[in-house]
């Protein structure tokens, strides 16, 4: 017997979840909302509850039907349900990483990065420990652990446009975003004297886009910045009017530019770093994390921004090298990164986790000849 599956946002602080219609477009362009369209296609009629979450203590239910889908958290913390559902997706990762190398490229930002990297492991520390036991419970009941799998962010900002070749487009290079997460005005506070890596990375990125433009006037750079911290991902109704591009003129930007740079923010992932690679831009970023998606990413790595002093001059001498990159973030987005790829493989994980509890619940006894007279 089927039952339909159910979607449901449960976000911020509000304790009651929001049903997802999927068979309704949503007001902005949603990554999120076409990839849960392509696992619904894919196991329709499977009775599962999916939730879309910030939220890593508790969820509206819990059970071998529920499916968490963990958004937001750059701290890349263990969900405290974990054990309690059939499996979770988390973007971010449940591992805090340390993408910089510190004693090979030794920096004032890496030092600031690995900073940041301590103060991620003593908020990870606590649900990692509880998770460890749970899992060495489990293991000695000879059971397993639901498993947890990274998840790309998506786009967040970003409309379906005609793809327009690498060769024409006139901006040269692009960047559009915030520059700190905000600024505290208390003087005792410690981030006023010691700044993040975010502020730090993308004002030492612009410094050197400046001091190019200033000997390389031919240079078209594109750059737009913001006052205030805003998070990218619009499809959350997290923004108000004018504190960011809207989507329209960010996308009509961000297609007309051959060079994409996706500077690190609070983490070192980023929603820029998707949006680039799915319009077929070169994109520049720092040192990523090990994940499955970024295995293959056909970016272009940096450990320190002065890099871009030598890399954008030799990548707008060769357009044939610039097309086989935009060529490559293309197919690099069709097979990996789109909705319909990371749909198809959410759905693959999904289905191998409802393998396995089918194999574990109990089988119903058969009657042996022996015993059908019992039973006429």
């Amino acid at each position: 017997m089927s039952l339909p599956n159910r979607y449901y946002r449960f976000l911020g602080y509000k304790e009651s979840p929001e049903a997802i219609d999927l068979s309704c477009p949503p007001k902005r362009p949603s990554y999120l909302h076409r990839l849960l369209q392509v696992v619904e296609a894919q196991l329709e009629g499977a009775g599962l509850v999916f939730f879309v979450t910030w939220k890593l203590d508790k969820l509206p239910e819990y059970g071998d039907h529920v499916v968490a889908i963990v958004m937001g958290d750059e701290w890349s913390q263990i969900p405290d349900y974990v054990d309690r559902v059939l499996v979770t997706f988390k973007c971010y990762g449940i591992y805090p990483q340390l993408a910089v190398r510190l004693l090979r490229r030794p920096s004032y930002l890496n030092t600031l990065v690995f900073l940041r990297y301590l103060r991620v492991l003593v908020h990870w520390l606590p649900g990692a420990l509880r998770y460890a036991g749970r899992y060495m419970r489990n293991r000695l009941r000879g059971q397993q652990m639901p498993p947890i799998y990274d998840m790309p962010l998506g786009y967040g900002n970003q409309q379906d446009l005609p793809m327009q070749p690498i060769e024409t487009r006139p901006i040269d290079v692009f960047f559009a975003g915030s520059i700190e997460q905000g600024f505290p005005k208390r003087l005792w506070s410690p981030h006023r004297w010691l700044p993040g890596p975010k502020r730090v990375s993308r004002m030492y990125m612009l410094r050197v886009l400046e001091d190019m433009q200033s000997r390389m006037p031919e240079l078209k750079v594109w750059v737009h910045t913001n006052t205030r911290f805003v998070l990218n991902a619009l499809e959350y109704g997290l923004t108000q009017p004018g504190e960011v591009l809207d989507t329209e003129a960010y996308s009509q930007t961000l297609m007309h530019s051959k060079i994409c740079l996706a500077p690190r923010g609070t983490s070192a992932d980023t929603f820029r770093l998707f949006e680039g690679l799915r319009y077929g831009c070169i994109v520049i970023t720092e040192r990523l994390p090990k994940r499955w998606f970024y295995r293959n990413a056909p970016v272009l790595q940096v450990d320190d921004w002065h890099e871009l002093q030598v890399l954008i001059p030799q990548l707008l001498q060769n357009p044939y090298h610039m097309q086989q990159l935009s060529e490559a973030a293309l197919h690099w987005w069709q097979t990996v990164g789109s909705e319909e790829a990371v749909g198809q493989w959410m759905a693959q994980k999904i289905r191998a986790c409802l393998a396995v509890q089918h194999a574990k619940a109990p089988k119903p006894i058969a009657l042996t000849d022996a015993h059908s007279d019992r039973y006429p």
